[in-house]
């Protein structure tokens, strides 16, 4: 009786030797860095995008945000951005291809940064 690593062997010999393996690398495109106002009604901080493969978004204010994905944003409500550096990063594990809006209840308006990188 053959022992495993002789069968195994046989397999790899016979089958996957032939097989040839292809790999696509894919490239992303970073772009410009933007620093965006948002206001007291949403205000749109990423438009949505059908490519897109990256997006950090950092509360440089002093005062918390608020962003909505694919929604309007509503103080309050969605994700929190604290003031002085609370940020989102959108990554290929919750990529969303869809628009992204803020809002603050402060008053005047606030910015974040953003950085954006598409395939």
């Amino acid at each position: 009786m053959a022992k495993t690593s002789e069968v195994l062997t046989w397999i790899y010999n016979k089958f996957l030797k032939a097989i040839r393996v292809t790999v696509a690398l894919k490239y992303i495109t970073y772009l410009k860095p933007v620093a965006k106002d948002i206001g007291i009604n949403s205000t749109e901080i990423a438009a949505a995008k059908h490519n897109r493969n990256y997006l950090a978004i950092v509360n440089d204010s002093d005062t918390t945000i608020y962003i909505a994905i694919g929604a309007t944003a509503v103080v309050g409500r969605g994700i929190r951005l604290n003031a002085n550096g609370g940020s989102f990063e959108m990554t290929k594990d919750n990529l969303s291809y869809q628009i992204v809006n803020g809002i603050h209840g402060n008053s005047g308006t606030k910015q974040v940064t953003v950085q954006e990188a598409v395939e």
